[in-house]
């Protein structure tokens, strides 16, 4: 896929080669590889520019960057030539853009599966498991994304290691899922992943929310009790048939 056909849904400006030939996303610059994009996503003490040079050297094609580090990338390019060798897309609103490219990218395969998202403060795991317990009993195949890993029915095909996984993450799975003919989607949905933009422009056939109380209110997680809550309604206006 050319960059500029996976930014069609992109509210972007382009610095560089529009027509590079493109991959992958991911935002760790240790697992690019070969004409992917790297998103550089800023963490609570680093910033994600600090990565191009390792996510160049493994071979990105371009790389979607905040739109107020513009000075600092033609910098970069100046002082470096390494830094020349990509397109850079940037944007004011990085963690939309990773989700839209990666659904251009991994052929949007969300839409051919129905989803059901589970989110609440407590019980997404038991009630995601029981949802897919009931789907095999019925020989249905089912991907089920949560705190316990991904599945493809009985087979592991992805360590989580969070509840909501990155939004390019989901979609490598639905398109797998897709690939091996699987109808449905059973999700754990968290307010982190709401926050974050993880499930970004993604629709969802069902969310169910199983319950509500004072956890996550934190400097790290949400602030207060207000903030918790309207993340969780961010997850139920996902879908249009909420239980």
């Amino acid at each position: 896929m050319k960059l500029l056909d996976a930014l069609k849904d992109c509210d972007v400006k382009i610095l560089g080669e529009e027509l590079v030939e493109v991959k992958g996303v991911d935002n760790n610059s240790r697992n690019i590889k070969e004409n992917d994009i790297f998103v550089a996503i800023d963490g609570a003490n680093t910033k994600g520019i600090n990565y191009l040079k390792s996510a160049i050297e493994n071979g990105a094609g371009a790389a979607v960057v905040d739109s107020k580090y513009y000075l600092d990338i033609l910098d970069k390019i100046k002082e470096d030539e390494i830094y020349g060798n990509i397109s850079y897309v940037f944007s004011k609103n990085v963690l939309k853009e990773m989700a839209r490219i990666s659904k251009s990218v991994y052929g949007n395969s969300s839409k051919d599966l129905i989803l059901i998202g589970i989110t609440g403060t407590k019980g997404k795991t038991t009630t995601a498991s029981i949802i897919k317990e009931i789907l095999r009993s019925m020989d249905e195949n089912v991907l089920l994304i949560g705190t316990n890993g991904a599945y493809i029915n009985e087979k592991e095909v992805f360590n989580t290691g969070r509840t909501t996984l990155e939004s390019f993450e989901n979609e490598r799975l639905f398109k797998l899922a897709k690939e091996q003919n699987v109808k449905y989607a059973v999700l754990e949905v968290s307010s982190q992943a709401m926050i974050k933009q993880r499930l970004f422009g993604t629709e969802f056939n069902e969310m169910t929310f199983t319950n509500f109380s004072e956890e996550h209110i934190s400097p790290n997680e949400h602030p207060n009790i207000e903030s918790y809550f309207d993340a969780k309604i961010m997850a139920m206006d996902l879908s249009d048939t909420n239980i």
